[in-house]
């Protein structure tokens, strides 16, 4: 693979590229943790494609010191991930607003660490191949969605224990945002369900008989997404944008 191969024997290698192996970039020696984390869960399946994208935001409340006050606000955390159909190569560089991926441990999976550059989080993202001779070879353009803010009545559900009543209906809101579908997804320890809203009602009810089944801890999640699909030398790109919060919650 192109990017980042771990490796103790860097001086070996070293010699070995000298002597006319491809060229291949180091992401440091066996021993540095190359772990990049990935905080999203994709709300549908990927497929048909020869190389997948992810990239979004997840939102997490969290206490903000101003002055002599603690406020309660939102906190926004960008994940990037690249990743290729079984067979096909990447024998290219990946590129994010002229940021590199890295390849994640072993695998063919390459990922930028969570980051709160505002390059990823709002507006278009421009996303580069490059070959061996750092040539570009594609182009394409990943449009935002709209960031989740706020889920009612789960904001600031954690103040009140995480409880939420298991015998009436729940309502979730949220503000309206152009450009993207909305999953809601909801699951304990032995149910899952899942379910797709209209982005532009703002609200989902979520009825008495089915919150009898989601007694107990479990977690919802929220995710606001869309799909673009490019190409580059016959192959297809698959890349997905998205916008997600989760809550953990108490089902009584």
């Amino acid at each position: 693979m192109m990017v980042s191969l771990r490796t103790a024997a860097l001086l070996g290698l070293l010699m070995v590229w000298g002597l006319g192996c491809g060229p291949k970039k180091l992401s440091g020696p066996i021993e540095i943790d190359n772990g990049i984390p990935f905080d999203l869960q994709v709300p549908v399946e990927m497929s048909g494609a020869d190389y997948y994208i992810v990239s979004g935001t997840k939102g997490e409340e969290q206490d903000v010191q101003s002055g002599d006050s603690v406020l309660r606000g939102t906190s926004l955390r960008a994940y990037v991930q690249f990743y290729p159909e079984a067979g096909s190569p990447v024998d290219f560089d990946v590129l994010v607003n002229n940021m590199e991926l890295q390849m994640h441990e072993e695998s063919d999976t390459l990922r930028l660490r969570g980051s709160a550059d505002t390059s990823l989080i709002n507006g278009d993202q421009i996303w580069r191949f490059r070959d061996q001779a750092e040539k570009e070879i594609a182009l394409f353009v990943l449009p935002p969605v709209g960031l989740l803010d706020t889920i009612g009545p789960l904001q600031g559900l954690d103040e009140r224990g995480g409880i939420v009543r298991g015998d009436t209906a729940f309502t979730l809101r949220w503000q309206p945002g152009a450009g993207g579908a909305i999953r809601i997804e909801w699951e304990t320890e032995d149910t899952y369900i899942a379910r797709d809203a209209q982005d532009f009602a703002g609200a989902y009810v979520i009825p008495a008989a089915v919150m009898a089944n989601l007694q107990g801890k479990g977690t919802v999640r929220v995710t606001r997404y869309r799909t673009v699909t490019s190409e580059f030398d016959g192959k297809k790109i698959l890349a997905m944008r998205l916008s997600q919060r989760s809550y953990d919650v108490n089902v009584r």
